[in-house]
């Protein structure tokens, strides 16, 4: 399924920004820098170039423990 990461860091790419996930995933995890950022699924659908994106939104950030 194609999604559409929202809010989150202001440096995060538009091309990581649109993705895929699994159909069933209720989060997705972004590696950056020396963590994740991560997203939760909504029930909004995005419309990006006549393809369909369901919103993931961005909920918190965690660090890679050492």
């Amino acid at each position: 399924m194609r999604v559409f990461l929202q809010g989150g860091p202001d440096d995060l790419s538009q091309a990581a920004r649109r993705c895929r996930a699994p159909a069933d995933d209720p989060e997705v995890k972004v590696p950056r820098r020396n963590g994740y950022e991560h997203f939760c699924r909504t029930t909004e659908i995005l419309i990006v170039d006549r393809c369909e994106f369901t919103v993931y939104r961005w909920s918190y950030r965690t660090c890679v423990a050492e």
